[in-house]
Order: C-alpha cells, then sequence, then structure tokens
C-alpha cells in the first residue's frame, strides 16, 4: 500500500486539527489519537507519541488491511484497531479525533 494524493491531503487536515485542537486545549500534548478513513477502505493514522499540536507529516502513517505499521513507526496498541471498527460502525463518518485530557 503506498500514499497517495489523498492521503497526503488527509494527513494535512489531521495536521490542521491537532493544531486547532491543541491550541484551545482540548487535546494535551502527546495524548489522544488521531485518523481519517481513506476511499479505498484504508485510514491514515497518528504515530504514538507525537505532540497533537506540533504533527508533521511525518506522524501520520498508513497502515496495512490489518492495521500494523508498514515501517518503523507504530499508532498506539489500540489505535488502529479501535478506529478501524469506528468506521465501520459509523459508515459516513470520514475522521476520527480522540483527545485523553
Amino acid at each position: 500500500m503506498a500514499a497517495s494524493p489523498e492521503f497526503d491531503r488527509s494527513s494535512a487536515e489531521l495536521i490542521a486539527a491537532g493544531r486547532f485542537l491543541s491550541d484551545r486545549g482540548w487535546v494535551p500534548t502527546t495524548s489522544g489519537n488521531f485518523s481519517a478513513r481513506l476511499s479505498d477502505g484504508g485510514l491514515a493514522l497518528t504515530v504514538s507519541g507525537r505532540h497533537k499540536g506540533r504533527l508533521m507529516p511525518a506522524d501520520i502513517l498508513l497502515p496495512d488491511a490489518e492495521g500494523r505499521s508498514l515501517d518503523e513507526r507504530h499508532p498506539s496498541a489500540e489505535t488502529a484497531l479501535r478506529h478501524a471498527e469506528a468506521f465501520e460502525l459509523l459508515f459516513e463518518c470520514e475522521m476520527r479525533l480522540r483527545s485523553c485530557p
């Protein structure tokens, strides 16, 4: 699975959401995790341990169909599974932003 223009757009949206939420104190530092559903059923996920207000493109990963990282970066342990389940249940949901204040 390779990154695409859609993945790049979704990454930019996740980065913008992280800055917006962080600027308001709604997502403290590295807590929470964000994801976006891609049209092919894939996910764009934030990498574990990253400050959500300072996300960069390298902080968004594209996992395989089972939610496993395709490189050395990893989402939090439960992230891929929970986000995939949420998108499966919420058909019209395109983005999931989870904060742990």
